[in-house]
């Protein structure tokens, strides 16, 4: 009896101590955060960046609205990580307040020749916001049509399948969302004649840059605001796609 009395007090005491040490224990800490993240000079939007908590496998993207939420067991302050293509990557340090954080765009050779409406120019004495696409940027890679291989080629300009029917036109959105009830896809541009509009965005079967062969494009150059477009007028209000094709070149 009396060892069965000893079992049962020192069995008492170890599930009390138990109790003790489970109420003492220190709740997981959810720590919410709200941000956003904008060109730095437009203070457009950036669709699709990545935001991640330094040291930690926490990540995010930012929404259509450039919008991000993270709500993780992290105390604050702890630092972010933000990277998107076409931007300089940033570290930012965060509190708990809601955050506007606003990426600078690189900008790199500037030896490059830009296409715009009135002919060309050096990258590094235009002034207006543009983004180029080399062919091999694009070139090997499978698709229905080569304007699906623009997406994340270029900062600002976004390419959205919405099915999978052939010959389908994609959604082409440079620097977000500009309008309501007008039309939303840029200006296409091919050798300096108008192929595309977005007066027919989105039907089936009627994508006219499907007859574009992926081959045949020497550069892609993305006019994206109103200094860059100005030349083509009111159609450029949602930016301008300009392809230039290949041609004989003289040998020397």
């Amino acid at each position: 009896m009396k060892k069965s009395t000893k079992l049962i007090l020192w069995i008492s005491i170890l599930f009390i101590s138990v109790g003790i040490k489970a109420q003492n224990t220190e709740p997981t800490i959810q720590s919410k955060l709200n941000g956003t993240i904008v060109d730095q000079i437009t203070n457009q939007p950036v669709i699709g960046a990545s935001v991640n908590i330094k040291g930690t496998t926490h990540g995010v993207e930012t929404d259509l609205d450039g919008k991000f939420y993270f709500q993780t067991g992290q105390k604050f302050p702890y630092t972010l990580q933000i990277s998107y293509i076409g931007y300089l990557p940033k570290e930012v340090v965060v509190d708990g307040s809601p955050i506007v954080i606003k990426l600078t765009e690189q900008v790199e050779k500037l030896d490059e020749i830009v296409v715009v409406g009135y002919g060309t120019s050096a990258k590094k004495t235009f002034t207006g916001s543009t983004a180029k696409i080399d062919a091999k940027q694009i070139a090997n890679r499978p698709a229905q049509s080569f304007d699906q291989l623009l997406g994340g080629q270029a900062s600002g300009l976004n390419i959205v399948q919405p099915s999978g029917s052939l010959n389908n036109t994609p959604v082409i959105r440079i620097r977000g969302i500009n309008s309501i009830t007008s039309s939303l896809y840029p200006l296409i541009i091919v050798d300096g004649v108008t192929v595309f509009t977005g007066t027919a965005g989105g039907a089936i079967g009627n994508n006219p840059l499907s007859d574009i062969n992926p081959n045949d494009i020497e550069s892609i150059d993305v006019l994206k605001d109103a200094s860059a477009a100005a030349v083509y007028g009111s159609r450029a209000a949602n930016g301008v796609i300009v392809i230039t094709t290949k041609k004989g070149k003289k040998e020397k």
